[in-house]
């Protein structure tokens, strides 16, 4: 008959070492998880500030700047008929009606650029605030008297 007895192994300590080992791995790991948290929310909070900036222009070019363009040429087209103003006078306030429109697509491209920003930051598709539709007006060409 054979007896086995079993002794208990000593490893001088080392599942205590690796242990250790795995809760600083642990905690490390945790710490990155935490740092690229705040790396994405702070992106997404950057280019949710950068939509509501854009937002904010677009809608001031929309509400105020092209309604003043827009009248400004429309009075100088009424000045130059009525012989109040020049040729040039009218042409000057169509050139400005237009470096308004055109800072008014640059602003809706940089909303639409800042909206793509925060979708890719989020990871998520955001809904389209419907961007204020101002139509390009027609700007006619004034009589030019003999």
């Amino acid at each position: 008959m054979i007896t086995a007895n079993s002794l208990p192994v000593f490893d001088w300590g080392g599942q205590r070492h690796r242990e250790d080992q795995a809760r600083s791995e642990l905690a490390a790991r945790e710490e990155l998880v935490a740092e690229v948290e705040n790396a994405v929310r702070l992106e997404v909070y950057q280019a949710a500030t950068s939509l509501r900036a854009a937002e904010a222009q677009v809608g001031e070019l929309c509400q105020r700047v092209i309604g003043q363009s827009r009248q400004l040429s429309e009075i100088a087209d009424v000045g130059y008929r009525e012989g109040a103003l020049n040729f040039l006078e009218v042409l000057e306030a169509r050139r400005t009606l237009r470096a308004v429109m055109l800072e008014y697509d640059m602003a809706v491209a940089e909303h639409q650029k800042a909206l793509c920003t925060l979708e890719w930051a989020a990871g998520v598709q955001v809904p389209l605030a419907a961007a204020p539709a101002v139509a390009l007006p027609s700007l006619p060409t004034p009589a030019v008297s003999p």
